[in-house]
């Protein structure tokens, strides 16, 4: 089992990241069989913690929050393999306290430390990483407002 939470973006943000990808040719495709992916199939979002130390009392919802702005840092390659295009996002006071709350309310212990906010861009990451330094930060506020939390299995 794994503990799960992230954060999501408004539509105008979902939108105007999908068109941003569509501009700069980013993750056009489904990695399994390159087939065309619509915005809503990206599934844009930043993980906050993924913990396979679980918790009774973490519970699966949803809920709204005050839309917070997120700030683009850099263009990475992070995954096993160096092959998942990143968007990294500054880690500020409200980042620091949702990933401070799951570990100080359900003694979550996230997989992936340090931790490092960023918005995965789905689909192939072939040749991004040659031309990573050129492609331009979105000028366009990335603005979070809903967060998730899910159990999975593994």
């Amino acid at each position: 089992m794994i503990d799960f939470s992230k954060i999501e973006f408004d539509d105008l943000t979902t939108r105007r990241l999908f068109d941003f990808c569509v501009t700069h040719r980013l993750g056009l495709a489904d990695v399994a069989d390159q087939s065309p992916l619509s915005p809503a199939d990206f599934k844009f979002h930043v993980t906050i913690m993924y913990s396979k130390v679980t918790n009774p009392m973490f519970e699966e919802g949803e809920r709204d929050f005050t839309p917070h702005v997120l700030t683009p840092d850099a263009f990475d390659m992070f995954g096993p393999n160096n092959d998942i295009l990143v968007l990294k996002l500054r880690l500020d006071d409200v980042l620091a306290s949702l990933f401070d709350h799951y570990r100080e309310a359900y003694g979550h212990v996230s997989e992936f430390m340090p931790f490092q906010p960023h918005i995965s861009i789905r689909g192939s990451g072939i040749g991004a990483k040659d031309r990573i330094e050129s492609i331009p930060m979105p000028d366009f506020e990335l603005r979070a407002r809903r967060l998730i939390q899910r159990i999975k299995t593994a």
